[in-house]
């Protein structure tokens, strides 16, 4: 186990639930590579949430213990996970007739 996964498994006895642990792991894990925004987001399954995390160990994003792993799924699932609010929509500049004002 790497000097990461320990720090982490650490953390996980000081905040047992994945709704206090899992913000400490995506900051830890995630924002090194990536901004809020694309967490922010990202609205995925249990099963997507689990592809994207074995992509993301592939890329360079140490590899995760079930200890790790099952808090930081749960976490983005709950909270990240998709809704019928979320489906459908798309950002003003996905229409092209939009034309952003910055390009």
């Amino acid at each position: 186990m790497s000097r990461h996964s320990l720090l982490l498994a650490s953390l996980l006895t000081l905040a047992p639930l994945a709704e206090e642990i899992g913000p400490v792991l995506v900051r830890s894990l995630c924002i090194s590579c990536h901004s809020t925004m694309v967490i922010e987001r990202a609205r995925k399954t249990p099963s997507q949430w689990e592809s994207t995390l074995r992509k993301m160990e592939t890329n360079g994003m140490p590899p995760l213990s079930p200890a790790l792993r099952e808090p930081l799924l749960r976490f983005l699932s709950g909270t990240r996970g998709p809704s019928d609010t979320n489906r459908g929509q798309r950002g003003p500049w996905a229409d092209h007739r939009n034309a952003n004002p910055l390009w």
